[in-house]
């Protein structure tokens, strides 16, 4: 189940925190099987999801998580490019989680 938290509760609970566009991130969260831990909702619906993707959090949604480090969506299309290709769900969390960082610029 899903937690509700605020930016500055994810900032507290991870060391970095990454955002990437919406399809990226729906396709990095569907090959490596991951359930979203926390959202965040406003006034208007729905903001943003945050995964732990192996000590990296990765957030997208509809409504930005300003401050932090963005993976364009060129980088991602070439993040999940290469997790295609591997075999294994912890091979997939691993590899994300490096690119993840790499792309970002960490």
């Amino acid at each position: 189940m899903k937690t509700k938290v605020t930016r500055s509760e994810i900032k507290s609970y991870f060391n970095t925190v990454i955002n990437c566009d919406y399809m990226t991130g729906q396709e990095i969260e569907s090959l490596c099987g991951l359930s979203p831990e926390y959202y965040n909702a406003g006034g208007c619906g729905w903001n943003w999801d945050a995964f732990d993707v192996d000590g990296v959090c990765m957030v997208y949604g509809y409504r930005g998580f300003p401050g932090n480090k963005w993976v364009q969506s060129t980088e991602g299309a070439k993040i999940v490019k290469y997790l295609r290709k591997l075999k294994t769900k912890r091979g997939r969390i691993a590899a994300a989680a490096r690119l993840l960082t790499k792309y970002a610029g960490l």
